[in-house]
């Protein structure tokens, strides 16, 4: 290195700095409630990660709509429609 310093060449090095913060454990509670629904979903077929069917999409979107003041509502698109 000391060479190539010598003939006035000069390199770069990429750094990263990551600044993590520990945060609180878990709510045991919330654990416990987390595990035993997944577990549901395990039991009852229903856990359809990473691939949902068709109909369970459909459901879904049938059930979400835009909210009041969201970008997709304020872009003009006109009135919200579940099939789209």
């Amino acid at each position: 290195m000391e060479i190539l310093a010598q003939g006035g060449l000069r390199l770069a090095l990429p750094a990263q700095r990551t600044h993590v913060e520990p945060g609180l454990p878990p709510d045991p509670e919330l654990v416990r409630q987390t595990e035993k629904q997944v577990r549901h979903w395990r039991e009852n077929h229903q856990l359809y990660l990473p691939s949902f069917p068709e109909e369970v999409i459909s459901q879904l979107r049938q059930s979400l709509a835009p909210s009041i003041g969201s970008s997709w509502l304020c872009s003009g698109a006109g009135p919200w429609q579940p099939d789209q």
